[in-house]
């Protein structure tokens, strides 16, 4: 009886974690890096996904940089975005071995995304193929170094694919040599550029570019996302907002007129106002013109500055005054609509960005007793910031569509978390490349998201950080590919999903503009919105498989039916298991109680 009991329950826990494992998945694929003395050398990297709440996990030998859990973060961040699932349901093990004496991020960072995509979907995982690049916030895959000993290291174990960033199939490498001088030995670089397809071929190995995580996914599986057609809306208020600044930066201009001001920063606000007031003419995005508007006003006011002076004093006086106006009546609208949460957000964005551009400055001016023109641009801004701030929060109009709080806070908290992680893996990059560091700004945002209780602010403080540098990451590693039309695509199928107003203003605005960092805002905003209403399907359609890659698996069925079809088994399984394991807590009763009956009776039995 007790052997039959153990039985039953191992048979339980059996059943038990398949079903967990069917609600998960794993990925292995072999990864390319560059060891210390300079050769390409293999490595691994597996991705296990469990039932979960969104916790990265990071195993890796012999030793790893701090941008690896940057990537991994990016890397989730940027397969829910293009796999369509939660990202939250799910905890993520990351498992990379090397041979190299340190593993960094960057390189590692498209595999590490696919793999969670093939994870989180249940296909079939690696194959003759290997991956390089590193992955950024709006999803696109970034260019890396070390190019050629990858792809000797790729062939060497086999791969018949080598997957670079767009734009790198010719690697420009710097190569070592050693020039003698009399008793002396110089070690110099010279510049060498190697065409990787060509190199590629004789070493029996094609060389492939790849823009995007959605292109690296569909050559892979031979499936690609079911891109969606649709006219985007607009914060009907904006409208009135942007006229207005362009109104008011027209005045500031005839003002000048009278002065006869001529030259650099009047030219650039007559530019900017010009470029504003066609916007208008067209019909286009009203916060492209809105942000038009408010950079000629600004130039123009510091035109106006010029030749009438300012006192500084009394310019902060008034910005902190308006500030608080801001804040008293941004504090008193509570309320869970959804078009209400996005209008105030977008306010409290140049309201903080009016506080930052201030506080910088004040304190410099204030010492030195006069202002450099970089600084009088600031102070400016900063004025107009928060006017336009205030304007925007006027014109808030509710949605009724009801935001469940509780998911706002989570999917902030997440936002902010991988914020932080995009920082401090841009800053390695930036740090390799020898370029500096990324944008004060980010940073600044970054560090305001990780302060503030109020999750709305919080959430688009660190979309907008994470914007930023990915705009900046796009100036900074420039490889010949614009990936934007692309990305651009993916962004429409996110914010017509989402329903979110502001994103699709704020994608409006890219477009108009063709500004990255809007762009990348966009995608984070209605993340964050589709992923607050819970998971959803996948939208994927079969194409013909490319020729250069051999698919792991040929076809899957639709997303939403397979998940119906997976649900009913669970089901099945689940009421399976509760009356096994109502049989089995019976049955060891029973043996239970039969064991001590039987021992009373013997008991109680005669010797």
């Amino acid at each position: 009886m007790l052997g039959l009991t153990l039985i039953h329950l191992m048979v339980l826990n059996g059943l038990l974690v398949a079903i967990a494992d069917a609600q998960g998945g794993e990925c292995s694929l072999g990864v390319a890096a560059v060891s210390s003395s300079g050769e390409g050398v293999m490595g691994s990297l597996t991705v296990k996904v469990k039932p979960g709440s969104g916790l990265i996990f990071i195993s890796v030998n012999p030793a790893v940089e701090v941008d690896v859990q940057g990537a991994a973060r990016i890397a989730v961040l940027a397969a829910s975005v293009v796999g369509g699932f939660n990202p939250l349901a799910y905890d993520y093990y990351f498992m990379l071995d090397s041979p190299a004496m340190i593993v960094g991020g960057p390189s590692a960072g498209a595999a590490m995304a696919l793999a969670v995509l093939l994870a989180v979907k249940g296909l079939e995982c690696g194959g003759d193929y290997v991956v390089t690049g590193m992955i950024n916030p709006d999803t696109t895959i970034g260019p890396v170094g070390g190019l050629k000993e990858k792809l000797e290291a790729a062939a060497a174990s086999g791969a018949k694919t080598f997957i670079v960033p767009l734009g790198q199939s010719k690697f420009t490498y710097y190569e070592r040599v050693l020039v003698r001088r009399g008793p002396f030995t110089f070690i110099t670089v010279r510049p060498e550029t190697v065409d990787l397809k060509s190199y590629g071929r004789e070493l029996g190995v094609a060389v492939v570019e790849v823009g995007s995580l959605s292109d690296l996914y569909s050559m892979v599986t031979g499936e690609r996302i079911a891109y969606a057609n649709g006219s985007l809306g607009d914060i009907s208020s904006l409208r009135e907002v942007a006229t207005r600044v362009v109104e008011e930066a027209e005045s500031l201009l005839e003002a000048l007129r009278g002065y006869n001001v001529r030259g650099g920063i009047v030219e650039d606000a007559v530019s900017e106002l010009n470029s504003a007031r066609d916007l208008l003419r067209r019909g286009g995005s009203s916060y492209a013109i809105l942000l038009k508007g408010v950079r000629a006003a600004s130039l123009a006011q510091v035109a106006v500055w010029s030749v009438r002076g300012f006192d500084v004093d009394v310019v902060y006086a008034n910005v902190s005054r308006e500030l608080e106006e801001f804040n008293t009546i941004y504090e008193s609208m509570e309320s869970s609509d959804l078009g209400v949460l996005e209008v105030k957000g977008l306010a409290f964005l140049h309201a903080w960005r009016a506080g930052m551009l201030l506080d910088t400055t004040y304190s410099n001016i204030k010492g030195r007793g006069f202002a450099t023109l970089e600084e009088a641009l600031y102070i400016a801004r900063s004025m107009w910031e928060v006017r336009v701030a205030k304007l925007i929060l006027a014109g808030v109009k509710p949605s009724n569509v009801t935001v469940n709080v509780n998911s706002l806070r989570v999917v902030s908290s997440y936002l902010v978390a991988t914020a932080k992680g995009v920082i401090a893996y841009s800053t390695q990059v930036f740090s390799e490349a020898n370029i500096g560091s990324p944008p004060d700004e980010a940073i600044r945002m970054a560090v305001s998201a990780s302060l503030t209780k109020d999750p709305v602010a919080a959430l688009l403080l660190a979309s907008r950080s994470m914007a930023i540098v990915t705009s900046a990451i796009h100036s900074s590693f420039t490889s010949g590919a614009d990936t934007f039309d692309e990305i651009a695509r993916l962004a429409l199928n996110l914010a017509l999903k989402s329903n979110s107003t502001l994103a699709q203003t704020l994608l409006r605005a890219s477009l108009d503009l063709r500004d990255y960092q809007l762009l990348t805002e966009s995608i984070l905003v209605s993340w964050a919105t589709i992923t607050m209403r819970g998971p959803e399907a996948p939208q994927i359609q079969e194409i013909p498989q490319p020729h250069v890659i051999t698919a792991p698996i040929s076809k899957v069925g639709n997303g939403t039916q397979y998940s119906r079809v997976q649900r009913v088994l669970q089901t099945i399984l689940e009421a399976s298991i509760w009356t096994l394991a109502i049989a089995t807590i019976l049955l060891a009763l029973l043996t239970i109680t039969t064991f001590i009956v039987y021992r009373k009776v013997r008991g109680r039995t005669p010797t």
